[in-house]
């Protein structure tokens, strides 16, 4: 299933994972919603702006798209999500000094 992983309030991630371990991360079940990275989400709705165009492809104004979740995720910080995944600090330290080096290198 899809899940959106939310952090202060938007959409940082959409990934496919089984019901246990996204509700263990605190992901927000988006199957069968429009929902993206990017959208807002307060008090369990999602919703982003969009921009209407004219026929000859001119923006002409926005409107809100709107989306509400089955249920509201629970508020998980970053070492509750750090922990539900079982990686230590110095993993996830070398982890980033490794992210690092490859742009470096790139």
């Amino acid at each position: 299933m899809n899940y959106a992983i939310v952090e202060n309030g938007k959409v940082t991630n959409v990934i496919i994972a089984q019901k246990d371990f996204a509700e263990k991360i605190g992901a927000i079940n988006i199957e069968g919603s429009p929902v993206g990275i990017g959208w807002n989400y307060t008090d369990g709705i999602f919703s982003h702006e969009v921009t209407d165009y004219d026929e000859e492809g001119k923006g002409i104004g926005t409107h809100t798209e709107s989306w509400q979740a089955e249920e509201p995720a629970p508020e998980l910080t970053l070492e509750e999500r750090v922990e539900a995944l079982e990686v230590t600090t110095t993993e996830l330290e070398a982890l980033e000094v490794e992210r690092m080096m490859n742009e470096f290198n790139a």
